[in-house]
């Protein structure tokens, strides 16, 4: 409300103060004083009573008389400080414990992914085996279907071989028909 005619320490000194007003109480009174001096500025801390907890004041002057800088803080019991200091590290110690947990978990999960690519590369593997069966089974056919289609024409194939052997003057000993095509041409039937 009043900060544009004060500075901004004595605005922090305020704000500090209404902020810590619920933790301390009433004011009771200042019970200790201390001042510190040095070559630039002033420091002066009063420790102050209030019916919920102590405080402490601390302001500083510099040597032309504007102030430097202001604190209010709250002063804490040992049984206050110790149960702080246990909650952080029960705090402290959950947040390991949990990300120790998560870890484990994510390091048991590799074995899932081994499990799945070892399935993808069996079904890769089966697959391939699969296409390998099937051009054997397509060789074996067309080699089948020669073999028949030579078995059902071995009376031409005993007529050429006869032919060929008078034409070249040898025996059908030295040669092996393996298989026979019927040709389109048009010579031989000008032949």
């Amino acid at each position: 409300m009043y900060g544009d005619s004060y500075s901004d320490s004595e605005v922090n000194l305020f704000t500090s103060w209404i902020n810590t007003r619920p933790e301390v109480g009433e004011y009771l009174g200042v019970l200790d004083w201390k001042f510190e001096t040095d070559d630039d500025s002033v420091t002066i801390t009063a420790k102050v009573d209030y019916s919920a907890r102590d405080a402490e004041f601390k302001i500083s002057f510099l040597q032309d008389g504007t102030m430097e800088y202001t604190s209010f803080n709250v002063l804490y019991s040992l049984g206050e400080k110790m149960t702080k200091a246990a909650l952080n590290t029960v705090i402290g110690i959950s947040v390991v414990f949990v990300v120790l947990i998560l870890i484990s978990l994510l390091i048991w999960c590799f074995k899932f992914i081994n499990k799945a690519e070892q399935a993808i590369k069996n079904k890769k593997e089966n697959k391939s085996a699969v296409t390998a069966q099937a051009v054997d089974n397509t060789i074996a056919q067309i080699v089948q279907k020669e073999e028949e289609e030579l078995v059902d024409d071995l009376e031409l194939v005993a007529v050429i071989s006869a032919a060929v052997a008078a034409y070249t003057g040898t025996s059908t000993d030295g040669f092996v028909v393996r298989s026979i095509k019927k040709s389109n041409k048009k010579r031989w039937q000008n032949a």
